[in-house]
């Protein structure tokens, strides 16, 4: 059974305040944390549409454990396949679900 999609999006936001914390430039790292916290509000709107007992709560742990994750890996993560994946996937499904980043 494929994971719920508000899970997907909370994963996503993780991985963009993982992002923002890896970057010098401080317009990019503004950038990525609006991006986090745009996914982080499709994630609640979704997990409410869901049905998801504690929305808040249920975003904030995948969101968090996203990011624990990401923390745990070196400083060449973003070099890895995986980290590529996730980045293509969350494109992707922004785009598919018309979120705006701008």
């Amino acid at each position: 059974m494929a994971q719920p999609l508000s899970q997907s999006m909370a994963q996503c936001a993780g991985l963009h305040v993982w992002m923002s914390e890896r970057v010098s430039a401080p317009e990019r790292q503004q950038k990525l944390a609006q991006m986090a916290t745009i996914w982080r509000g499709e994630a609640l709107r979704q997990a409410q549409a869901e049905g998801q007992g504690k929305p808040a709560e249920f975003v904030a742990g995948h969101l968090f454990a996203m990011l624990e994750t990401w923390r745990g890996k070196s400083d060449f993560a973003v070099l890895n396949e995986e980290f590529r994946d996730w980045v293509n996937y969350c494109g992707s499904l922004g785009r598919s679900r018309g979120i705006s980043f701008e």
